[in-house]
């Protein structure tokens, strides 16, 4: 039986912080987790904080998700700001060269600092 993703979800006034409860971000998870972003998105949600701090492993379904999420926040004038990366996921980014296409801050504050405006 398909569990609930384990997702949190908090929107502030200029962004939206979406905290990924899940150990593993791969194709068991990431056409859901596509799915709440395009949703978070049609409700106006153009900014978005994703911390990624409890993911251990992301595949290309996984990565494929935030691209997505980076085309939507951008084609809307937003951005997408990833935080919490592990080694493993900031290798992979780096190796794959998203690392020079998607925001990353190093941690948290500075991620919400990030869509503070000042």
């Amino acid at each position: 039986m398909n569990e609930p993703m384990k997702i949190r979800v908090d929107k502030y006034d200029a962004f939206v912080e979406i905290k990924m409860e899940e150990e593993r971000l791969d194709s068991s998870v990431s056409p859901r987790f596509k799915s709440d972003l395009v949703m978070l998105h049609s409700e106006g949600c153009v900014n978005m904080l994703l911390d990624l701090t409890a993911v251990s492993y992301i595949d290309s379904s996984g990565l494929s998700a935030l691209l997505v999420a980076n085309r939507l926040c951008a084609g809307s004038g937003g951005k997408l700001v990833l935080t919490g990366l592990t080694p493993f996921v900031t290798g992979l980014l780096q190796i794959s060269r998203l690392d020079t296409l998607l925001q990353v801050a190093p941690e948290l504050a500075l991620g919400r600092l990030e869509f503070s405006g000042g």
